[in-house]
């Protein structure tokens, strides 16, 4: 993984510049400075610069325009034995790439200057070199066989990038062959004049090898960041990127960059520091240099240099991703699968889970199986492909306790070796300045994904004994989130909501990886008291095949709306009079006996539910109180969880695999349930296509930002090709259940995967996004709305102006 930027500066000479002008060279200077501090965190391992200085015509103005082009890289090394400086160049070209290609099948096998195609899962498979030089190989090929057409040549970019399997997204600068920059390793400060002759409508004045220009884009999921600014030549009638259609037709709709003002690349957004003038006690903020915004997944981008001209062409995935194996292929019998799920679960929907699970091995085991010893082991400055010692974890689960995360940690137990450990990471948040929390020792273990995160590690634990599994409790006091405010907001932008802020932290807080190390001593005394009062599962009948698990209740929930006019609550079959708990209570049971002068219990269902309440509340509010000398008589809940603390620690895990996209792609949220109740399955595929259109643009970029920031890289096996096309090709009811309750119906698919592997505990919870689950939305809401039902998950997020912010980017 690297941090990737480009950069194109006009330097028109100007007796008296102005220091807000994109043309000043101190402003320049300044920024060039801030994207390589920004990019810098990316890739800790290399850093590197190469600068070229262009001459062209300015396509608005009869002037001479030299441009001052440069390339930032960050390498953050990942695959082959030794690193590989980026930009990577060869003769005429230059390639910034930041990604992974775990698989290709490009048809140019035959030709030895191109890699043969290969699948990092097959065991005969040997890291030898970077996928930077493999992805090359693949692009010039595909460019040179169109080296006569310039026009076809972005679309020869896009076929070669069609058959890569991967997160990734590249910049590529082509200059010629006769025509090479600078390289700057470390700050050098050399440069090289390369002539760049401008083309006119009226003839082709063009190098003999074609324009200078520049590729970039990212794959066709946008797992990968990348932003960019510009401007038209027309600012009046300027239209974002994002707002041309996202269709799979070459853009005839070309927009013209003025090439004498900046444009800018860049995988996070570089920031500039700022105080408030006339007033020294207003305290440093930070605002980007230039607004920038997320380029569209699943395009080439083609800037010419000499007219300004910015095209694209999709790039559409080869045939043979995603298509290898339908619902109706045939699959090794498997009898394990008709044993352990019983009639009510129909034979089509296990057929779907089996290969589901197929699919989703595999897009593990490309992740995991060549995950990168940590640097803090190695000698020779960088990570290596060397088996790892001292009890060093080479891949890190962002494990919430979900079936999502819990599914993806057990299928790394089969392809990790076992001598590692596997680190699962859970954060969770509070306010030590909240009264809720003051008397508490423990505030964070009524986190509710801390809660099923424990769980489930006491299962993993017992269902795959001979791993060691490493859980680390990431808890985070909401005055350091505030302390590190700034710097989330600026990996945020162009992003800047509430829930993009506090998604964006659970993430970064996460995969810093620093926490408390907690270990499960046992049922004797020294270990865990569990606490479940927030997990909520579902409510399933016991012959169910999905969370069977002992702590999930056995009476089936038939979800009916209430008996009472206009009210829209849900009733319980079991009440008396058909109602909800409000209704039975105020408009059954309470006036019946005032009418007749009694106290008699009308509706033992809700009346027990009623009196359970009431003993919970008097629990929470005797476990708030402080202790003075009590008595070990087991009337008073203890705190901590644990008995004895464990150390702090920090996950060394280069490779973090995250569950993003589970959801989205097998119907996981609440809000789909409600989609399905207002319009059926047909407003679900709707909304599943909408959401899964969208995923590039509000979530990935922004997490990749987050988590790749602690020179981590995050991997998505749910994002896997083959994973989205398998799912791609099955319909709504092959994936959920929405006739079952939630925590059942929702994401069946994935829970019957679950099921299989044998971590019960899990597939029976109901869903709870990050923000939820960690509470950092609890702790964001109050502080910023004063209370969550005040909070707005769309409203701006302004990081607040403190004299001790630091920026750490």
């Amino acid at each position: 993984m690297c941090g990737i930027g480009v950069t194109i500066f006009p330097q028109i000479s100007n007796p008296n510049p102005n220091p807000n002008d994109d043309s000043n060279p101190q402003q320049n200077e300044l920024f060039s400075k801030a994207i390589q501090k920004c990019l810098q965190r990316r890739g800790p391992d290399h850093q590197s610069i190469q600068s070229n200085i262009l001459s062209t015509h300015s396509n608005h103005q009869e002037q001479q325009v030299i441009l001052e082009l440069t390339l930032y890289a960050s390498v953050l090394h990942m695959r082959g034995y030794k690193l590989l400086p980026q930009p990577y160049c060869t003769p005429g070209y230059s390639f910034c790439w930041n990604g992974e290609c775990y698989a290709h099948d490009h048809p140019a096998a035959a030709n030895i200057l191109v890699s043969p195609p290969f699948d990092v899962a097959e065991d005969k498979y040997e890291e030898v070199t970077s996928d930077t030089v493999t992805v090359m190989e693949l692009i010039q090929h595909e460019l040179l066989s169109m080296e006569d057409d310039e026009q076809q040549q972005e679309q020869a970019l896009a076929n070669a990038l069609s058959h890569v399997q991967g997160e990734y997204s590249f910049i590529l600068y082509y200059h010629g062959p006769q025509q090479q920059g600078s390289y700057q390793n470390q700050g050098s400060d050399q440069q090289s004049s390369l002539p760049l002759q401008s083309q006119s409508s009226g003839g082709n004045d063009a190098a003999e090898h074609g324009n200078a220009c520049i590729y970039f884009g990212r794959d066709p999921l946008g797992r990968r960041s990348l932003l960019m600014s510009y401007t038209e030549t027309n600012p009046p009638q300027r239209a974002k990127v994002q707002e041309h259609s996202h269709g799979t037709d070459r853009s005839d709709d070309n927009i013209t960059i003025a090439l004498d003002a900046s444009f800018v690349i860049s995988s996070v957004a570089p920031y500039q520091q700022t105080k408030s003038e006339g007033n020294t006690s207003a305290g440093i903020g930070f605002k980007p240099f230039v607004n920038m915004e997320e380029i569209p997944a699943g395009r080439v981008y083609r800037l010419d240099l000499c007219t300004g001209q910015l095209s694209f062409v999709p790039i559409i995935p080869s045939t043979a991703i995603g298509h290898s194996l339908s619902i109706n292929s045939p699959l090794l019998p498997n009898s394990s699968w008709n044993t352990l799920f019983n009639k009510d679960v129909s034979p089509h929907l296990l057929q779907a889970a089996q290969r589901l699970h197929h699919y989703l091995n595999q897009a593990v085991r490309r992740r995991v199986i060549h995950a990168p010893v940590p640097l803090s082991i190695n000698t020779g400055g960088s990570s290596s492909i060397s088996t790892p010692t001292n009890n060093q974890a080479t891949v890190a689960v962002l494990f919430s306790g979900g079936v999502d995360s819990v599914v993806l940690a057990a299928l790394s137990h089969e392809h990790v070796p076992i001598d590692q450990p596997i680190d699962l990471i859970n954060v969770a948040f509070a306010s030590s300045t909240s009264s809720q929390h003051q008397h508490q020792e423990d505030p964070y273990s009524s986190s509710p994904d801390r809660q099923a995160a424990l769980l489930s590690y006491e299962e993993m634990i017992h269902k795959f004994p001979t791993r060691k599994w490493r859980f680390i409790a990431v808890n985070v006091d909401y005055a350091e989130v505030l302390r590190e405010e700034a710097g989330i907001c600026q990996l945020l932008h162009p992003l800047s909501s509430t829930m993009d802020f506090n998604i964006g932290t659970a993430f970064w807080f996460a995969t810093r990886g620093y926490g408390e190390v907690v270990s499960i001593l046992g049922d004797d005394g020294g270990g865990m008291n569990r606490r479940q009062e927030h997990l909520r599962f579902a409510a399933v009948g016991t012959e169910s095949g999905v969370g069977a698990g002992a702590r999930i209740r056995v009476q089936e929930e038939k979800i009916l709306r209430c008996g009472t006019s206009g009210c829209q609550r849900k009733a319980r079959e079991e009440c008396t009079f058909h109602a909800c708990n409000v209704c039975c209570s105020s408009t059954f049971h309470r006036r019946i006996n005032q009418f007749f002068g009694g106290r008699a219990d009308l509706c033992p269902f809700h009346n027990h539910y009623r009196s359970s309440q009431k003993n919970k509340n008097e629990t929470k509010k005797n476990e708030k109180e402080p202790r003075i000398n009590a008595k070990a008589d087991g009337n008073h809940r203890t705190f901590p969880q644990r008995k004895k603390k464990g150390m702090m620690y920090t996950s060394p895990a280069r490779v973090v695999l995250v569950g993003i996209g589970a959801d989205e792609q097998m119907a996981g949220y609440g809000r789909h349930r409600v989609t399905y109740e207002r319009g059926g399955y047909d407003a679900l595929r709707l909304e599943l296509k909408m959401e899964k259109s969208r995923l590039w643009n509000r979530n990935l970029g922004r997490d990749d930002r987050c988590i790749s920031h602690h020179g981590k890289e995050a991997r998505f096996p749910f994002l896997d090709e083959n994973v989205v096309g398998y799912l791609n090709s099955l319909d709504v009811t092959d994936l959920c259940d929405m006739s079952k309750p939630q925590g059942l119906g929702d994401k069946m698919i994935l829970r019957l995967v679950a099921k299989h592997i044998g971590v019960t505990q899990c597939s029976g919870l109901v869903k709870r996004a990050i923000q939820f689950g960690s509470r950092i939305a609890k702790c964001s809401d109050v502080d910023r709305f004063g209370s969550s039902r005040k909070a707005s998950g769309t409203a701006k997020h302004t990081p607040k102006v403190s004299t001790n912010i630091k920026n750490k980017q």
